[in-house]
């Protein structure tokens, strides 16, 4: 895993595995204006619908929420409330060094939670990672169905 596109090509050849995944390209205009996705992508796996934003950090370190944007959180908050059978996913891939690559996930009611940390202006810290449960990346695969459970 080196940059965050290689993370989610990761994402979207996990959920293929298992069903299928769309990874929204980031598009510009012609006058050079970025075009607003509402995440990274989505897809459907074990008859959920699954949406995903991926940020990726090289290496373990505080992770500044300002990174996330407003309509990202929304979005995925917003697929939450209104799709049923919705798996709304906010992943962080964290490379630890060699062999050691990791995923943290925060989906459907942490989304809250991440949410309030983004709007009071704090940051994940590097130590708090250390605390949290999270999944390893294997041969550039996620075990989508323990993620998804």
């Amino acid at each position: 895993m080196k940059n965050e596109a290689n993370f989610n090509s990761i994402i979207s050849s996990s959920i293929n595995t298992k069903g299928y995944a769309y990874k929204i390209p980031d598009t510009f205009s012609s006058s050079g204006m970025r075009s607003i996705a509402p995440f990274d992508g989505f897809g459907w796996c074990d008859g959920k619908f699954i949406c995903w934003e991926a940020k990726y950090l090289t290496e373990p370190k505080a992770f500044n929420f300002k990174r996330l944007e407003n309509h990202q959180i929304k979005s995925l908050i917003s697929a939450y409330e209104n799709i049923k059978n919705c798996e709304s996913i906010f992943i962080i891939g964290v490379n630890f060094g060699r062999a050691d690559k990791r995923c943290f996930v925060f989906k459907n009611k942490d989304l809250y939670y991440i949410k309030d940390r983004k709007e009071k202006g704090e940051s994940l810290l590097k130590k708090e990672f250390e605390n949290l449960p999270y999944f390893k990346i294997k041969k550039n695969q996620i075990d989508i169905e323990e993620l998804l459970k």
